[in-house]
């Protein structure tokens, strides 16, 4: 739920329904310690326990149930433009998450 400044009838503010809202990055509020905003984790490569690069994050999707990382390989690495879809479940799935090395480990099979 949003107030947008200079809305206060109901009828036009139904009318922005479905709307995307833009925010300043320096409104804000910082996270705690081992949480993200999706748009830190778009562009993070992805790589298994094993140490395999599945690519990097293109984006987020929200299924309800959890959020899913979707994953573009590399080019190069033989698999075209490969797509995965893991679920960002944390200590499940996603292990770590890395802002300093922009970097998000997975127990995930790359599933050749």
């Amino acid at each position: 739920i949003v107030k947008v400044a200079g809305i206060d009838d109901r009828d036009i503010a139904q009318k922005l329904v479905g709307s995307e809202i833009i925010v300043a990055e320096t409104v804000l509020p910082e996270l705690p310690e081992g949480e993200f905003y999706w748009r830190d984790l778009i562009g993070m490569v992805v790589v298994t326990t094993n140490g395999y690069n599945l690519g990097s994050v293109s984006e987020i999707m929200e299924t309800g149930a959890n959020d899913v990382l979707v994953v573009k390989a590399n080019p190069n690495d033989g698999f075209g433009q490969k797509e995965r879809l893991i679920p960002y479940l944390a200590d499940q799935v996603v292990i770590s998450v890395s802002a300093e090395t922009k970097q998000i480990c997975v127990d995930w099979d790359p599933g050749f």
